[in-house]
C-alpha cells in the first residue's frame, strides 16, 4: 500500500513540474514578444512619455503571468492556485536574476510591483485555467 502512494506522488510531482515548465515557457515567450512590440511602438512614437515604459512593462508582465498561470493549470488539471502561484514566482525569479546580471542598480519599489503583479495575475490565471470547462458542442 505504501509503495502505491509513493509511486502516485512521484507521478503528481512530474506532472506539476511538466506543467510549470510549459507555463513558464509560454509566459516567457509571450512577455518577450510583447516587449518587442512595445519597444517598437515606443521607438516609432515620440509623443509617449518615458514614464509610460514602467506602466507598459507592468502590464506586459501581468498579461504574461496570466497566460503562464493559465497554461500551467490547464496542463496540471488541478491545484490552480498553487500552480499559478509557483509559475508567477518562478517567472519573477528568472526576470530578477536576468535584470540583476545586467544592471548595477539595486532593487527598487518597482521590483516589488513586478513581484505582486506576477503572483496575482499568474495565480488568477491558474484559477481560471483549472476551472475552465471543456468546449461545449452545440
Amino acid at each position: 500500500m505504501k509503495s502505491y502512494k509513493k509511486v502516485k506522488s512521484n507521478i503528481i510531482d512530474k506532472k506539476l513540474i511538466k506543467s510549470l515548465i510549459f507555463g513558464i515557457l509560454s509566459a516567457t515567450i509571450a512577455i518577450t514578444l510583447l516587449i518587442i512590440i512595445a519597444s517598437f511602438v515606443f521607438q516609432m512614437t515620440d509623443k509617449l512619455p518615458k514614464e509610460a515604459i514602467n506602466v507598459v512593462n507592468l502590464a506586459i508582465l501581468s498579461l504574461g503571468g496570466l497566460l503562464g498561470g493559465y497554461i500551467a493549470a490547464r496542463f496540471n488539471k488541478s491545484s490552480g492556485l498553487i500552480t499559478g502561484l509557483l509559475t508567477g514566482f518562478i517567472i519573477f525569479i528568472i526576470i530578477l536574476l536576468a535584470g540583476l546580471s545586467r544592471s548595477v542598480e539595486s532593487l527598487t519599489i518597482f521590483t516589488l510591483y513586478k513581484l505582486l503583479a506576477l503572483i496575482v495575475f499568474s495565480t488568477l490565471g491558474g484559477i481560471i485555467g483549472v476551472n475552465k470547462q471543456k468546449k461545449i458542442k452545440i
